[in-house]
């Protein structure tokens, strides 16, 4: 009959494969090649003397074991494959990174170290299996059944080489994440195509990393943009792109609006005002900005306010488009220019008598300009406060025949 392995080889390969995982040094399952080589042999020796003649023949030893591999992976301090920690590849921004200042949630170099570590612990286990099942298959009596188990342990040996494929996987994608993050640091916002230029790698190939990183959940704080251009770090940062998309979409949709007003005849011309206005008007805010002097600082803000009010009035009246049309083919224009000389003037270094003298008439005419176009904005109101005047006279008279006021409205309609 054959004898089980002892409980000393049992507990002997759970301490080391226990050891490995609990103190990270892989280096240290290079001693289960020879416990497995032991318990395979207390295994193999009985087997092979119950197939063996029984009338005192020579007997044929059993055939020694497969040779074990030198399974020594060492991630130690002392490997030529460095430990993730953090930081970038030589040269690179980032470097010297700690894991005392680590984000939470980046991944440190134990980072799919667990499933590489099992996955190598099964190989190891299954593949030994594997290996003896397929020699004593050739035993009489037991072959059929080794035969079997050698199928199985071969399945577990392929499913295990997936899972120490997966963890090696994990740990490079982390260096590679922590090699970018570490960018990130430096600036908030990168393009894949500047991180690409950094890093030395195809911008596609960063996406991926990316998004393979985002999910799994080991960016902290970390996002891509809507296009999927760039990677944001930090709320901030986050928050400044958002409210930048928001801006970009409503220009978009108040651009397309406009882009349909503009095809539709009745509505054009009211729109070319709209544009006329808002350039006029940011034509005036920058000559205010660039011009020294408070007097002069206060007429350009009341020709603003004033040309802003009669803009907003015919926007929502457009009615009264046409009365505009000196306004807005000479009276403005004419006004633009001279502000514009005057600040041309007011850049000059030393400033010649003459030219003083031209930036007083222009301050003067300015004046002028104020009261033509108040006068001109109460004109266009004028309608409005008629029709008002007259609804006013008609709702008395109709009160007084009915009895129903002893007195005229006190209203004052100036």
């Amino acid at each position: 009959m054959s004898q089980q392995p002892g409980k000393k080889h049992s507990q002997n390969i759970g301490n080391i494969v226990h050891s490995a995982l609990q103190s990270g040094d892989l280096s240290r399952l290079k001693d289960l090649g020879p416990a497995i080589s032991d318990a395979v042999q207390d295994a193999v020796q009985p087997i092979a003397g119950a197939g063996a003649p029984q009338d005192g023949a020579a007997q044929t030893p059993p055939p020694p074991p497969p040779p074990q591999p030198d399974y020594h992976y060492n991630y130690g301090p002392n490997s030529s494959r460095p430990a993730w920690q953090g930081r970038a590849p030589q040269g690179q921004p980032g470097q010297g990174q700690t894991p005392a200042n680590r984000p939470a949630g980046l991944p440190g170099k134990s980072a799919g170290l667990a499933p590489l570590a099992l996955g190598v612990v099964g190989m190891v286990v299954f593949g030994i299996g594997a290996v003896l099942s397929a020699v004593l298959s050739f035993v009489p009596w037991v072959g059929g059944t080794f035969l079997g188990l050698g199928i199985g342990f071969a399945v577990c040996f392929a499913a295990c080489a997936g899972v120490t494929a997966a963890g090696a996987g994990t740990r490079k994608l982390a260096r590679r994440l922590g090699q970018y993050y570490a960018l990130l640091q430096e600036k908030s916002v990168y393009t894949f195509d500047d991180l690409a230029e950094k890093v030395g790698r195809e911008a596609a190939d960063i996406k991926r990393d990316i998004k393979r990183g985002l999910k799994k959940h080991l960016l902290p704080d970390v996002r891509m943009d809507y296009a999927e251009t760039c990677v944001i770090r930090g709320g901030e940062a986050w928050q400044l792109y958002l409210e930048t998309e928001a801006s970009r979409k409503t220009r978009e949709a108040e651009e397309s609006a406009r882009e349909r007003r503009m095809a539709d005849p009745t509505l054009a011309p009211i729109e070319n005002f709209k544009s006329e206005g808002a350039a006029t008007i940011k034509k005036i805010r920058a000559a205010n900005d660039a011009i020294d002097g408070e007097a002069i600082s206060e007429k350009l803000e009341r020709l603003e306010n004033i040309t802003a009010r009669i803009f907003s009035y015919v926007e929502a009246h457009p009615q009264k488009l046409p009365d505009t049309r000196k306004f807005l083919n000479y009276y403005l224009p004419t006004t633009l220019k001279l502000v514009e000389k005057y600040q041309q003037y007011d850049q000059m270094d030393p400033q010649p008598a003459n030219i003083l003298q031209a930036k007083q008439d222009i301050e003067n005419t300015l004046d002028t300009i104020d009261t033509a176009f108040n006068n001109l904005l109460e004109s266009l109101y004028q309608d409005d406060t008629l029709d008002v005047s007259t609804d006013i006279t008609v709702l008395e008279k109709m009160l007084e025949q009915e009895g129903l006021t002893g007195k005229k409205f006190d209203i004052d309609q100036g």
